[in-house]
């Protein structure tokens, strides 16, 4: 229960930074500005898109499934999500697969960079846990 808790906790904050990232650089290319009502709903998408996010990182817990299984399922699932929060953040026109598209590039870019971030942090910890008992067994 704590590891859900945990990743939706994680997802929470990654998405509402990232979105509060992509909502102010989109206000400042068009020069314009944004109502509190339309932030609020930016909001309150990128918040529920981060939890599920977060709770969908449960499939890498699934050890009878291979790795790039995980990352497939995983990448799918936030492939979804994200066109689902995108379709209520009006993130894209409904019909407009180009806007879609460009929604979704910024979504494989993101998913990368945290991916990375992710994959870095767990191989150092990693090494360090290594290092940790190979002085253990010298001594």
């Amino acid at each position: 229960m704590w590891i859900a808790f945990r990743s939706a906790l994680i997802g929470f904050l990654f998405s509402l930074s990232t979105s509060y990232c992509m909502v102010t650089l989109d206000v400042l290319k068009a020069n314009g500005s944004i109502s509190g009502q339309e932030l609020l709903d930016q909001v309150v998408v990128a918040a529920v898109l981060g939890i599920a996010i977060g709770i969908s990182t449960l499939i890498y817990q699934v050890e009878h499934l291979s790795f790039l299984a995980q990352i497939i399922i995983h990448f799918i699932l936030v492939t979804i999500f994200v066109g689902i929060a995108g379709y209520f953040g009006h993130w894209f026109e409904a019909n407009n697969y180009q806007s879609f598209f460009n929604v979704f590039i910024c979504e494989l870019i993101i998913y990368i960079f945290i991916w990375l971030f992710f994959y870095t942090n767990t191989k150092h910890h990693i090494r360090e846990m290594n290092e940790l008992i190979q002085k253990r067994q010298e001594m």
